[in-house]
């Protein structure tokens, strides 16, 4: 127990906690397709849980309903872009450069 709990009689609130360390970079790049299938699963997942928390007698609220559309639509949305990922960083390229060619007159 440190000197704080025992001054309090408990641990200090969160938000009082030291900060946790930032995450680590990933060792390789994440790939557009592998956050679709995360969130596809993710989705699946809550979806399965809502209709046993249903079942029992414990509906989820609109929120949480929400959130579940939203992930699924994040999934569909990066596989429709996935296939379109070089030609899109392209374009982002040659956009940035357009914009600091521009303004070095």
């Amino acid at each position: 127990m440190s000197e704080e709990e025992e001054e309090h009689g408990e641990a200090p609130p969160p938000d009082q906690a030291p900060p946790q360390d930032a995450p680590e970079e990933p060792k390789q790049p994440i790939t557009v397709s592998e956050m679709a299938d995360l969130l596809a699963e993710e989705a699946y997942r809550r979806g399965i849980d809502a209709r046993v928390f249903e079942r029992q007698g414990h509906p989820l609220g609109k929120s949480e309903l929400r959130a579940i559309e939203v992930k699924w639509a994040c999934a569909r949305f990066l596989d429709l872009i996935a296939p379109h990922m070089p030609e899109i960083r392209k374009l982002l390229k040659s956009q940035g450069r357009k914009k600091h060619g521009s303004g070095e007159r």
